[in-house]
């Protein structure tokens, strides 16, 4: 409110609105009041419908993962391995495969190894007899 004061006598020192009297003065800081009261009244409802979401979602997701059902122990058990299928096993190797042959094309290969760079005579002379 201060600054919004400052601000309106500011403006009227330097001939940027009309000479005001002090109603006049008063009346613009009330309505200024009345608008920053609203805004935060807006803000406050938008923050407490926001906490009472939030709320909401964790305790449903805290009963979903507190409920006994076949999925929740298959997710959590450590002592059985899983039954996939032979399918899904498939993938599963091949995705733990992918960081190892990435690994292994990053690091440069060592000289006289078989690499794109080496000549024949290198690589003929690394195969085995």
């Amino acid at each position: 409110m201060h600054i919004e004061e400052a601000r309106l006598r500011f403006d009227m020192a330097i001939g940027k609105l009309p000479p005001l009297s002090e109603d006049q003065i008063l009346e613009h800081l009330r309505e200024f009041a009345e608008e920053v009261q609203e805004e935060e009244r807006l803000a406050n409802e938008q923050n407490l419908i926001t906490v009472v979401s939030d709320s909401i979602s964790s305790i449903v997701l805290f009963s979903i993962i507190s409920q006994q059902s076949r999925g929740r122990q298959a997710l959590f058990n450590t002592r059985e391995p899983l039954l996939l299928s032979s399918a899904a096993r498939a993938l599963l190797n091949a995705a733990r495969d992918v960081p190892l042959e990435s690994a292994l094309l990053a690091v440069p290969a060592p000289h006289g190894s078989q690499s794109p760079g080496c000549s024949t005579a290198c690589r003929t002379s690394l195969r085995p007899s």
